[in-house]
């Protein structure tokens, strides 16, 4: 899936390179846009493609990417004290 994100230009909207950051819990929910928009035929296809070098998935709409760019400027994390689960809001 890391390969789909990266793909589709999803890491650039938290600031994300190649190296993979784990301070930034948003990247839960952009994994989460990226398995809810791939299908298992789709995902069937991205790994063949990686396996030859060749990845070229197309996003699933044009502007995926400023919608959900939108929607994790608003997006507050926060964790619980007592059992440290990661809690989404959207404002």
């Amino acid at each position: 899936m890391s390969q789909i994100r990266h793909q589709w230009g999803f890491n650039s909207l938290i600031g994300e390179t190649d190296k993979k950051e784990r301070t930034d819990h948003r990247h839960h929910a952009i994994d989460a846009v990226v398995i809810a928009s791939t299908s298992r035929s789709l995902y069937q296809q991205a790994v063949r493609q990686i396996e030859r070098n060749r990845l070229k998935i197309p996003q699933p709409y044009n502007d995926i990417l400023l919608e959900l760019g939108e929607k994790l400027k608003h997006m507050i994390v926060s964790h619980t004290p007592s059992q440290r689960k990661t809690i989404w809001r959207l404002t």
